[in-house]
């Protein structure tokens, strides 16, 4: 997993080595790698703080999004117009955040 926590509205990615994003397209392409091997789920989590929403987008979703974005980012929208993500719930505790794992760890394996 590549993390992402981002305080605007949208997160930059390369589409090739000489863009500048937030998300690189070496990341990119090891995440796409990675996803062949058997038993492997990869992907990246998005931490989009304005909303306060944390979400994790398969690589293979990822990939299908930016393939059909005509833009170098993407926003929340984009996420649910061309993705699958599954939102990580979350408490705010005084200063951080307290994830909930375990409920993501189960609806991975559905």
């Amino acid at each position: 997993m590549e993390l992402k926590s981002v305080g605007t509205k949208s997160i930059s990615f390369e589409r090739d080595k000489d863009d500048k994003g937030v998300i690189h397209r070496h990341q990119i392409d090891n995440l796409s790698k990675f996803s062949t091997y058997k038993n492997i789920i990869s992907g990246f989590l998005f931490d989009f703080r304005l909303s306060e929403h944390t979400y994790f987008c398969s690589i293979s979703d990822f990939n299908n999004m930016i393939n059909h974005l005509d833009k170098k980012s993407f926003n929340e929208k984009d996420l649910f117009d061309w993705c699958n993500p599954i939102e990580i719930e979350k408490k705010k505790l005084k200063v951080n955040y307290r994830y909930n794992i375990n409920k993501f760890f189960e609806e991975m394996r559905k």
